[in-house]
């Protein structure tokens, strides 16, 4: 009898942590900070570097528009006189065991006064911020100064364990971003898992 219920506890164990091991619980990580590493098991590890809203910024052409028009290799992105950028900065490292192409799994969107939403976006920097800012003095586009991003369909597949560098951004009317008092914040979700940064 002792060594029927030892049988049975174990076999509960073992069902237990196969419970545990299974990837379909979702997680959620409200007012997210920067500088700090939130993980999603055996997927990958965000951590958020800084917001501001953006009037500009440049992004490559995809390879196969250049091939074809070899002289235009960036477009400007401008938000206009009645819309800015808002732009989240975001460190994504890979914590599986093959290359991911991220870009695919992430959705944003942004909540204002908890009522009005609006539909995002994401882009990729080309390896590392630095780099980035380096490739902004285009004075034919007008980009000076401003970040450039990959075109999406030069996404760079991130290798396990290293970091890839993204923002998460969305457009939004002047009235929103001079509203200093309703709530915004933006809500990135990574096949399924949620991230919600309380700009104000």
């Amino acid at each position: 009898m002792k060594k029927l219920i030892v049988e049975l506890v174990v076999v509960a164990v073992f069902s237990t942590s196969c419970v545990y091991a299974d990837d379909s619980e979702k997680m959620t990580f409200d007012n997210v900070t920067f500088g700090k590493e939130y993980k999603i098991k055996g997927y990958a590890a965000v951590k958020f570097l800084g917001f501001k809203f953006v009037d500009a910024f440049a992004q490559w052409k995809s390879t196969e528009y250049v091939a074809n028009n070899p002289d235009i290799d960036r477009s400007l992105n401008t938000s206009g006189n009645e819309a800015d950028f808002a732009w989240l900065k975001a460190d994504v490292r890979n914590l599986m065991k093959s290359d991911v192409k991220f870009i695919d799994d992430i959705s944003v969107k942004i909540v204002y006064d908890d009522e009005y939403e609006y539909n995002g976006w994401v882009r990729q920097f080309y390896y590392d911020y630095s780099e980035a800012e380096v490739r902004t003095d285009n004075k034919e586009i007008g980009a000076i100064g401003s970040p450039t991003c990959l075109s999406n369909k030069d996404e760079i597949a991130i290798g396990p364990l290293y970091v890839g560098h993204y923002v998460f951004g969305c457009t939004l009317p002047m009235s929103i971003i001079e509203d200093k008092d309703a709530p915004l914040r933006m809500v990135v979700t990574m096949k399924g898992n949620e991230f919600t940064y309380s700009i104000r």
